[in-house]
């Protein structure tokens, strides 16, 4: 397992997200039901990240999106994320903007995840819900 997290990261701190790259056995066969969204200040800098992205082996990715400010993109082993435009909401989430979670139902999913890290509930629809830690 590899930890990646900020270099000077001090913890706890609140407002980090750090990664575990754990090993698994097999090679991605379906669609991972999470993603990263990457946070960008400005179109510039979105622009930046993604050809800095792909120098170190993201490849574009076409997942159905069409028209869409963010750009979809797959990291070497094929995992797709995704580099958002500027958005207020995320304007000071540091480099991830949210991890985005599919799943069948949710409002479930999202009360549970309120109830076990106490976060906020923002926003909940049928088929959407947004939790932050504020």
């Amino acid at each position: 397992m590899t930890n990646v997290e900020p270099s000077g990261l001090v913890l706890p701190d609140p407002a980090a997200v750090c990664v575990d790259v754990v090993t698994v056995p097999d090679p991605k066969t379906v669609k991972y039901r999470a993603h990263h969204d990457l946070a960008t200040s400005s179109l510039a800098h979105q622009a930046e990240l993604v050809a800095r992205l792909k120098t170190l082996g993201a490849t574009s990715a076409d997942i159905g999106q069409s028209e869409v400010p963010w750009t979809v993109l797959a990291d070497p082993e094929g995992n797709m994320f995704c580099v958002l435009e500027p958005r207020a909401m995320s304007a000071n989430t540091g480099p991830t903007a949210a991890v985005v979670v599919s799943c069948a139902d949710p409002q479930v999913r999202a009360r549970f995840w309120n109830a076990a890290m106490d976060w906020t509930l923002q926003e909940m629809t049928d088929d959407f819900a947004r939790l932050r830690e504020i």
